[in-house]
C-alpha cells in the first residue's frame, strides 16, 4: 500500500521512508486522523493510548460535538504524527472499534511510514490576534496581530512601537488546529530582531511590524506550532518557503 502524501499540494517535497521507532511515539501523544475514502477531508485530532508492536495502535475515538466520531471497522485512515522537527504519515485500516470501558479504536500497525523534516523556515502568512508586552514592563499587554508565523519566530503587527531591537516581549495567542479540536494557548518569550514602520495593504494607518524570534520554546509548544503551520499549509495552499 503506497504511503500517503504528507503535503498533497507539494509533491516535490523531499520525503523518505522511516522506521516505526523514529516516530518516538509516547503514551498520550497527540495524533491526527483523516478518512481516506471520504469526500470530507476533515482532520481529527486524538490521543494515542498505546500500541502492540507489529499488531495494532490503540487510539481514542475522536469526539465531535460531544459524541464519538462514527467510524466503521475496515475504514482506511491516514495517520499523521509530529515529533520534534519531523512529520510522519502512514495508512492504517481500523481493525476494531470499541465502546467499553471507553471509546477507542485499534488501528493496524503501520508497515510503511513516510516522513519529512519540517524546516524552521517553514512559514505561513496569516492574521492571528495576539497580545504582547515588554518583559518587566509596567504597561498592560497590547492587542497585536501575527502576520507571519514559523516555528522559530513571527511578524508582530501593532499600531504602536512595542520595543527596540534586542528587547524581549511576552507574546500570547491561541489557535485551533482543527475546528473540532480544543484551543491551544501559547505564552512565549520572544526577542525583537527588527522593527519596520509600514503602511499595510489593508485598511488602516501605518503600523509597526516587529520581527521576533521565539526563545526557550519547549517541545510541546514546538509540536503545537508545527501542527498548526502544517494545517494552514494544507488547508489554504500556502507556499512553503
Amino acid at each position: 500500500m503506497p504511503p500517503p502524501p504528507l503535503f498533497p499540494e507539494k509533491p516535490d517535497l523531499q520525503v523518505a521512508t522511516c522506521e516505526f521507532d523514529e516516530m518516538n511515539l509516547q503514551i498520550g501523544e497527540r495524533i491526527e486522523l483523516e478518512r481516506m475514502e471520504s469526500a470530507d477531508k476533515t482532520r481529527y485530532f486524538t490521543t494515542l493510548i498505546g500500541y502492540m508492536r507489529n499488531q495494532s495502535l490503540l487510539v481514542k475515538t475522536p469526539i465531535v460535538d460531544g459524541l464519538p466520531l462514527p467510524i466503521e471497522e475496515d475504514a482506511l485512515m491516514t495517520v499523521r504524527v509530529f515529533s520534534g522537527t519531523n512529520a510522519f504519515a502512514f495508512i492504517a485500516p481500523v481493525i476494531r472499534v470499541c465502546i467499553s470501558p471507553a471509546h477507542y479504536m485499534h488501528l493496524a500497525f503501520p508497515s510503511t511510514i513516510q516522513c519529512t523534516e519540517i524546516r524552521k523556515a517553514l512559514r505561513v502568512s496569516l492574521r492571528l490576534k495576539a497580545k504582547a508586552k515588554l518583559v518587566n514592563g509596567r504597561e498592560f499587554p497590547q492587542e497585536v496581530e501575527l502576520t507571519d508565523l514559523s516555528t522559530s519566530g513571527a511578524h508582530v503587527e501593532s499600531d504602536e512601537l512595542l520595543g527596540q531591537k534586542g528587547q524581549h516581549l511576552h507574546l500570547s495567542f491561541a489557535f485551533r488546529n482543527n475546528p473540532n479540536d480544543y484551543a491551544a494557548h501559547l505564552n512565549l518569550k520572544v526577542r525583537i530582531q527588527n522593527v519596520e514602520h509600514q503602511t499595510p495593504a489593508h485598511e488602516g494607518g501605518a503600523v509597526y511590524v516587529h520581527g521576533v524570534e521565539f526563545e526557550d520554546l519547549g517541545s510541546a509548544e514546538t509540536i503545537l506550532l508545527q501542527s498548526y503551520i502544517y494545517q494552514l499549509l494544507i488547508a489554504e495552499h500556502h507556499r512553503i518557503v
